[in-house]
């Protein structure tokens, strides 16, 4: 997939990550001399819903000797892993006004329960370079791990109903086309949709069309309150919403983050137009089509 936006890029020594690192991790062989020689980098993969990151450790800046330099690589980047991908996590974008690191600031949720989601990690691969100066090991998190720290209802509320009438049919899922630079709510210019934990779509009228407490908690942990995708012929994309979604175009973009989008009052009326498809929104069947995902 064609990546837009430079990964992010962290580097820190081990030295002091081995003091900060979880309670219960795995020390570095105290042998090792490691200043200097770990560290981090990772994107979000919108689409896929995940967060792939990779963490390296420096074999001769780290003392590493052979037979047991993997072992003692490996035990390093395991128990430096909190602090070394916290910046990555805290930069993640969680609504249109704030990152991961915001929501800590404000007290929604605290630094222990962001560091304990990497728990859910996947690890991929492990290997040395090919001159064996370099040990890395590629993990993959899924953003269910992060999004579940947000979500605090039970069951999902409904939108106020309207007065208004308007046609509608019987869709199986709702897409949102977003791919070019829109207009910007409020201001002057345009710019191009970005991608968070918990967007928000608007109607003409700034009435909440979705947004994360109109989703199921279920739904939400099985694949979010919407999905990204960069094109309607991705692989996967028929699962969420069907064969016959409803296609809507997204007028606006809104809020600081360039995050949230708004729709048509129109097209708002066709999907709470009836019970079958207001359920969609409930059950997250929601696909917004992006560009630089």
């Amino acid at each position: 997939m064609r990546r837009h936006k430079a990964p992010h890029v962290f580097a820190a020594t081990l030295l002091g990550l081995l003091a900060l690192a979880a309670p219960g991790a795995r020390a570095a062989s105290p042998a090792l001399s490691t200043a200097g020689a770990a560290s981090l980098t990772g994107f979000v993969d919108w689409s896929a819903r995940i967060v792939r990151f990779t963490a390296a450790i420096d074999g001769r800046a780290a003392g590493l000797r052979l037979p047991s330099a993997r072992v003692e690589a490996e035990r390093a980047i395991e128990a430096a892993l909190p602090t070394l991908a916290k910046d990555l996590l805290f930069s993640i974008p969680v609504d249109a006004r704030r990152s991961v690191l915001d929501t800590i600031a404000d007290g929604t949720i605290d630094v222990d329960s962001v560091l304990g989601a990497l728990e859910s990690r996947r690890r991929v691969s492990g290997s040395f370079s090919t001159d064996f100066s370099t040990f890395s090991v590629a993990f993959e998190l899924p953003l269910s791990a992060l999004e579940s720290l947000y979500v605090r209802h039970t069951r999902p509320s409904d939108r106020p109903p309207s007065l208004e009438w308007a046609p509608t049919g019987t869709y199986t899922g709702i897409v949102i086309y977003a791919a070019l630079p829109l207009p910007v709510r409020g201001e002057h210019g345009e710019a191009a949709v970005r991608p968070c934990l918990f967007p928000r779509v608007w109607d003409g009228d700034m009435g909440s069309v979705l947004e994360s407490n109109m989703v199921a908690p279920a739904a939400i942990a099985r694949w979010g309150v919407v999905g990204y995708s960069s094109s309607v012929d991705s692989v996967g994309l028929e699962e969420r919403v069907g064969d016959a979604p409803l296609r809507a175009s997204a007028r606006m973009v809104f809020g600081n983050g360039r995050t949230d989008l708004v729709i048509s009052t129109e097209d708002a009326r066709r999907i709470f137009g009836s019970p079958e498809n207001s359920a969609l929104v409930k059950e997250g069947r929601v696909v917004i089509v992006a560009s630089g995902l």
